[in-house]
Parts: structure tokens; sequence; C-alpha cells
């Protein structure tokens, strides 16, 4: 079995970018439509979008790992929506509107600055860093793991910008047009670069930090929140019982990719410095938020990037069971992210 990362290629970037980023220059304000939600399977998706861009289907479409569980994905917007509405939420739906404002998408490597202008996309996690405010996300979405170059030239590596708000897609698209300029180069770059030819490190090693160039952590969002950022998970993950996990991120098969859902319920285990779990992924996932529910708030316990290469992507009820972790999606643990040195 073959370890693949969840990424798309430039060109598929290009056909599935996310609504918001569009190519308006920040700060312009542009409306985006709200796609409509793909009916298709997710390997159903993948193999449409790989045909137009001619791409190689073996590399891109055999890693979407969904699980026929009872844990579902949800658009975030919804759960805004009941809020607006007065609904009540459980303290875990409170606690993942609080982690979505803490989660957006890097744009890196752009053509012109300050747009998303044919750049590449991952998707990223606030935290604090050494004392500063920065950004994490899968490192394989900015270098190839098979070569450990640039997937792209590295004098646009400086136009590399982080939105935000990317998760108010769909719902206030003005303000999820904001983007903020991002420190370079990113902590761990060269690190996972070297890693090309010793393969068995890259899983662990797969993040990038970004600094930012502004402190947004106490802007007050739309929701009447802080946006704040994402703390490290305080409890070890158990190597053996799966723990609860959840998970925020963008993915292909919803949406087209343009608006960022939840997931609640999953399983997540720690196995040879590596996180693994249950939540549903797809191709072009990387990056979304692996967490924890601790102390009333969404910790951060690791960061998707990868799935094992085998059959179709869907594995059945029997496969939740902790046994099979192995064989889960996998991730870079946040214990790894915080610890990184400058």
């Amino acid at each position: 079995m073959k370890v693949t990362t969840n990424i798309f290629d430039t060109r598929t970037l290009a056909a599935t970018a996310l609504v918001i980023l569009g190519t308006a220059p920040i700060p312009d304000r542009t409306t985006a439509e709200t796609p409509v939600r793909s009916a298709t399977s997710a390997s159903g998706v993948c193999e449409r979008i790989v045909a137009a861009t001619g791409s190689a289907p073996d590399r891109h479409c055999i890693n979407a790992r969904v699980f026929d569980d009872e844990s579902d994905r949800v658009r975030i917007n919804e759960l805004r929506h009941r809020e607006r509405g007065g609904e009540t939420l459980t303290a875990h739906e409170e606690a993942i509107l609080e982690a979505a404002n803490r989660f957006g998408v890097v744009s890196m490597c752009n053509k012109l600055r300050g747009q998303h202008s044919g750049g590449l996309i991952g998707q990223g996690s606030l935290i604090w860093h050494r004392d500063r405010l920065a950004v994490v996300t899968a490192a394989h979405t900015l270098i190839d793991p098979e070569t450990g170059q640039l997937r792209c030239p590295e004098e646009q590596l400086e136009n590399s910008i982080f939105f935000a708000n990317a998760t108010y897609a769909g719902d206030r698209n003005d303000f999820a047009l904001f983007a903020t300029g991002l420190d370079l180069p990113p902590l761990n770059m060269k690190r996972y670069m070297d890693l090309h030819d010793i393969p068995g490190l890259q899983p662990s090693q797969d993040f990038l930090v970004f600094y930012l160039k502004a402190n947004i952590a106490t802007d007050e969002m739309p929701d009447s929140r802080v946006r704040g950022a994402f703390s490290p998970v305080a409890q070890e993950i158990d190597s053996f019982d799966a723990s609860e996990g959840h998970l925020v991120g963008f993915h292909a098969d919803m949406d087209s990719g343009a608006l960022a859902t939840y997931q609640l319920g999953c399983s997540i285990v720690q196995r040879q410095q590596q996180v693994f779990h249950t939540c549903d992924t797809v191709v072009g996932s990387s990056g979304s938020a692996l967490l924890v529910f601790e102390e009333g708030e969404m910790r951060l316990a690791g960061i998707n990037t990868s799935a094992l290469a085998m059959g179709d992507g869907r594995l059945g009820r029997e496969i939740t069971d902790p046994s099979y972790s192995a064989i889960w999606n996998g991730g870079t643990l946040a214990s790894t992210v915080y610890r990184a040195e400058k």
C-alpha cells in the first residue's frame, strides 16, 4: 500500500479554487455565488476534475477516504444560521463556531501581490507559535514530497497571503475576502525539502508554519466572538483506545470545496509520531484541522495530510475500530508543530 498526500496540482486547484478567492484583488469586494452541493461521490468528483485538467488519476484520485459510519460533514454556514435563528446549540457546536473563526485558506505562490492569482492553496489553522501569531498548513501543498522542490518559482512565494475569514464564504462573501500577509520563509520548509529521500519521516513532518504580518487574533467576528487562535490539545491522544475527534475544513465533494464544513464524533489516535483519524477527507483536504474538545473549546490535535492508496476510497463501518487505525486517514501531530524551532 502506498501513502499518498491529499493534494491537487496547480491546474486542478485552478479548476476547483474556492469561490471566495476568485481573482479579485484585496481589498476589492466581489460577491461570490453559492455553489450547489454535489450529489456525486468524492471519487467521482475527483475523476471528473482530473479528466478536465489532464492530471494523472492514479496520483490524484486514490486517496479519498470517507468512512461509512454515523458521523458526516455539515456546512458551517448551516450551524451559523441555526445560532442566528435562536436555536440552542450544544457545547460542541458552539466550540465549532469558535474554531471556524480560527481557520482559513493559505494562498501561496501567487503571480500578483495581494490577491489569489494562479497560486497554490492550503488550508490553515491559526496558532500561537513562539509567542507569535501564525498559520499552519500541510507542507506538501507547497513542496513536492517526491523531489523536495517547490511547486512554484521561489520569487512568487513572497506573494503568499492568508484568507483568515474563508469559512464565511457563502454567508458573508465580502467579509470572506479579507486577507493578510505572511512572513517568509515558513518554518520547516527546508527540513521538509531535505526529507524527500527519507519518505518514512515525511508524514510526521508534513507542515509549514507561516508567521502573520498582522495580529488579527483580537478581531471581533460577525458572530460577536473574538477570533483568537487554537491552543494545542492538552490530553495525550491514546495510542490504543481512540479519542473523540472533530474536523473543520474544505472538501471538493461538497460545494466544489467553496464552503467550509465541520464533522463531529470522528475517532482519533496517535501512532508512530503521527495522528490517524476517521474524519472524512477527500483529495484536496490537506491542512484540515483535527480537533479535540477540552475545557469548553476545540483544541488542535493535528492537521490532516494523507491517506493510504487503497481501493475506491470508502471504508466500511468495521474499519472504524481502533485496531484498524493504521489504515485510517493520516496527519501531522499538533505537538510536532508547536515544538518546531525558528
